[in-house]
């Protein structure tokens, strides 16, 4: 189902494409764009799908295009001392030597209003570090010149909003973690997924999956976090295979909660590759560098490399005691336990009446992107637990993952 607007709205996307399942085992999938190039993609039921499209068009229109900045100024006049050195020590690594201390220090940054978790007074952040676009003539660049959408949320319930912006950009933190030190805290065969699975809509899309290639799981969550965060990666042997690599991942209270929403994550993205080779497009073709690096690794040589990890937390810190709280109060307090302040921004806006909101959450003191291969602060509070455990091979090749 195509569904293209008569009349052309620059609050609206421009068409909004819905595929229902060819065989009950497989989800709906949908594709929301606009003539920008701004694309969102959703995965689930049929209105999930839908919803999700559309959130996520919304949201990466809005980090992409509408994101302004309220002022100007130096770093320590934003922020306080402490924090200012945060992203001082944050940028100097991002910049890979385009910048001295001293040019940090007196340098004048385009600055938007955030909110510190720490007790959510009102601060500014230097604007680089919402805003997706690059712009040549921006002089903030050359400080911070990679850029995701890692941390960004967007829902008609503010709660929801703020709750999936802590979630993912946490979710990415474990990501980068587990792919720098080749640890996680459990392996599953597909064969165990399969009863961790029972009873959920899934399990046949696992099944399909399972006989067509092989399927792993890795509990990838950092146990000091409340929550159960996963990554599922598919591989394929056979060389005429479209799909020889895959990956999804989610971050969840439960563990099946999470193992079915990386499937659904997998599921999107192995369409999406299934097309574009049998189009014989190339790598080349993407101008997403994140997208583009993820197609270079097709290879059952990506499935191998990624499998070959060794169990056991790479974190021997104690436990926090809001392990068991998985909501926004249970994150932030996880996160002050932790020592780390992190900047929430939010920006409601109305659509037809309703109001929404756009949320982004980053913090110097964890990686603010996750491009591990370059420009990236890996030296941060939440590496310094297991900086000596990185893998320098791992190091200079960014993660694998769309």
């Amino acid at each position: 189902m195509n569904i293209l607007p008569s009349t052309q709205s620059g609050a609206l996307p421009s068409y909004l494409f819905h595929q229902p399942p060819c065989a009950k085992p497989f989800p709906h999938v949908v594709e929301v764009g606009d003539a920008w190039g701004k694309i969102g993609s959703g995965i689930g039921n049929e209105c999930s799908s839908e919803l999700t499209a559309l959130g996520e068009y919304f949201e990466r229109r809005h980090f992409y295009m509408e994101v302004s900045s309220d002022n100007r100024g130096r770093l320590a006049d934003a922020l306080g001392a402490t924090e200012s050195l945060a992203f001082k020590d944050a940028f100097l690594q991002t910049a890979q030597g385009m910048a001295s201390p001293s040019e940090l220090d007196e340098h004048i940054f385009a600055l938007t209003t955030a909110n510190r978790i720490s007790d959510f007074s009102s601060c500014q952040i230097p604007t680089i570090t919402l805003n997706l676009t690059h712009s040549k003539v921006d002089p903030d660049n050359r400080f911070y010149p990679e850029r995701d959408t890692c941390g960004c949320s967007f829902h008609i319930s503010s709660q929801s909003s703020i709750f999936g912006a802590i979630k993912e950009s946490l979710e990415r933190q474990f990501l980068t973690r587990f792919w720098l030190t080749k640890q996680c805290n459990r392996k599953w065969q597909a064969s165990e997924l399969r009863a961790l699975l029972h009873g959920r809509s899934t399990l046949g899309l696992l099944e399909l999956l399972s006989k067509a290639g092989k399927v792993h799981a890795f509990d990838i969550s950092d146990q000091r976090f409340p929550g159960r965060c996963v990554i599922l990666i598919y591989g394929n042997e056979n060389i005429s295979s479209h799909v020889k690599y895959c990956a999804g991942m989610s971050y969840a209270s439960t563990l099946a909660d999470s193992i079915e929403k990386s499937l659904h994550e997998l599921w999107q993205t192995f369409r999406f590759m299934q097309l574009f080779g049998a189009l014989k497009r190339s790598p080349r073709d993407i101008e997403d560098p994140y997208l583009r690096h993820f197609l270079n690794a097709n290879s059952i040589d990506t499935f191998n490399e990624i499998s070959n990890i060794s169990t056991g937390s790479p974190n021997l810190n104690p436990l926090s005691p809001y392990k068991n709280n998985m909501t926004i109060d249970g994150l932030i307090s996880t996160l002050k336990c932790l020592k780390i302040e992190g900047y929430l921004y939010t920006k409601k806006i109305n659509f037809f009446g309703n109001y929404y909101t756009f949320s982004k959450f980053l913090s110097p003191s964890l990686f603010l992107h996750m491009n591990n291969s370059k420009n990236i602060n890996i030296r941060n509070l939440y590496s310094s637990t297991f900086l000596d455990k990185i893998i320098p091979s791992r190091q200079s090749v960014m993660v694998p993952f769309p």
